[in-house]
């Protein structure tokens, strides 16, 4: 999710609901 926070600033707990 690093590389998603490049792009995006939420957290992991946000990214986990993109993946």
């Amino acid at each position: 999710s690093l590389k998603n926070n490049k792009k995006y600033a939420p957290t992991e707990a946000t990214q986990a609901t993109s993946r």
